[in-house]
């Protein structure tokens, strides 16, 4: 149970899931999203001089690395190593696997897994989650532990990784989600499709304005979805005697976009506000108003809600 409705005892953040556009088809599409905090250490590396400067060093290259922020529709990529794979839920959750050849076995710990929702069962249980790479092919199979098969294609990669975009889900029911993507690989189109993938019963488009990272979300009647964001900018300078001389170091990280504002036909007015550890701690929107104050907490210190706030 969350504490409040809204502090998981496990992560000690808000636990946020918000659905702002239903679609009605073969089967409905849902606009929802998931807050994912990040796990935020308390202190970085430390030095004799600077340090407050090398925070805001190690806070930028923490948040580049570790952000993820509100997410929707968040299982459209995975992501592939010579040795693992990445993989993003529909709800949020993130799973790692190993792959050796054609083979994918669960890596993530399992502690943090659990079967049980209005009852147990393995449909809940995300150890149950498959991954088959098909050989010689671009293809990534997923097998949900709910019964859904999501297929992946290949879209290109770099050194590191190879990535695979979300082409459709097979849903338990034998209907398809079917998903289209722009140029630059952004999520364009979502639509709902029969079994046979021959009739669109529905359709959400999904836009993105540049510059900036606004985007807007718009069904067939006309009813849209604007989520709104901020970005801000990590500045330092670091100064300082070395052995052999003097360091000299100026850096300015911009920051992953961070979700500051929502409208959508439920409600109008939901604002957000973030710490400067880029944590919630004001949130204002249809069913949940309410503010946070962090402390530092366990052995390896990181951030934990130590105060939930309510309106009177």
């Amino acid at each position: 149970a969350l504490i409040g409705g809204l502090i998981s005892p496990m992560g000690g953040q808000p636990f946020l899931q918000k659905t702002d556009l239903v679609l009605k088809g073969a089967q409905e599409i849902s606009l929802t999203r998931t807050y994912n905090p990040p796990y935020m250490p308390c202190f970085f590396p430390q030095h004799k001089k600077n340090q407050g400067e090398y925070d805001k060093k190690y806070l930028g290259l923490f948040l580049a690395e570790h952000y993820r922020g509100w997410q929707f529709f968040p299982h459209t990529k995975l992501f592939m190593s010579s040795q693992k794979i990445y993989l993003s839920l529909s709800n949020g959750a993130a799973l790692n696997f190993q792959l050796k050849g054609t083979v994918a076995t669960l890596d993530s710990p399992s502690y943090g897994m659990s079967n049980l929702k209005e009852e147990p069962r393995g449909s809940y249980d995300l150890r149950n989650t498959r991954v088959e790479v098909k050989q010689n092919t671009d293809t990534v199979i997923v097998y949900a532990a709910d019964g859904t098969k999501l297929f992946y294609k290949w879209s290109g990669g770099d050194c590191f990784f190879h990535v695979f975009l979300l082409d459709k889900e097979i849903l338990l029911n034998g209907k398809v989600l079917k998903y289209h993507y722009s140029p630059s690989k952004a999520l364009s189109r979502v639509e709902s499709l029969d079994a046979q993938e021959q009739h669109v019963y529905a359709s959400l488009e999904v836009s993105k304005q540049y510059p900036g990272h606004d985007y807007t979300f718009t069904a067939p009647s006309g009813l849209k979805a604007y989520y709104m964001y901020e970005s801000r900018e990590i500045k330092g300078k670091i100064k300082e005697k070395i052995k052999n001389g003097t360091h000299k170091e100026n850096f300015c990280f911009p920051t992953p976009p961070f979700l500051s504002s929502v409208k959508s036909p439920s409600y109008q007015n939901e604002s957000l506000k973030y710490c400067e550890r880029f944590l919630l701690t004001d949130f204002y929107g249809k069913d949940d108003i309410f503010t946070t104050v962090y402390g530092c907490f366990g052995d390896k210190p990181h951030y934990r809600v130590s105060k939930l706030s309510f309106p009177v």
